[in-house]
């Protein structure tokens, strides 16, 4: 099973900082998201986790994503 990990990071914003998350496959950055009304909004996807507009209502779920969209060569530990 990929190795994905979470690590809460304060993100800047317009109303000075906002409570994100940034998502690691295997020590690679894939995502940050940022807090929204309904859950978790996904600001940023990089490689194959690019996507817009995506909401999550939980971590737990935003990571199932990030596994749902891994590449095949990423299910091996590099």
């Amino acid at each position: 099973m990929p190795y994905v990990t979470s690590q809460v990071i304060r993100a800047a914003s317009t109303l000075e900082h906002e409570s994100a998350y940034l998502i690691w496959v295997h020590g690679r950055l894939v995502a940050l998201l940022v807090e929204a009304e309904s859950g978790w909004f996904l600001q940023l996807g990089l490689g194959p986790f690019e996507a817009e507009g995506l909401i999550f209502a939980s971590l737990g779920e935003a990571e199932n994503w990030v596994r749902s969209c891994m590449p095949p060569s990423w299910l091996i530990s590099p």
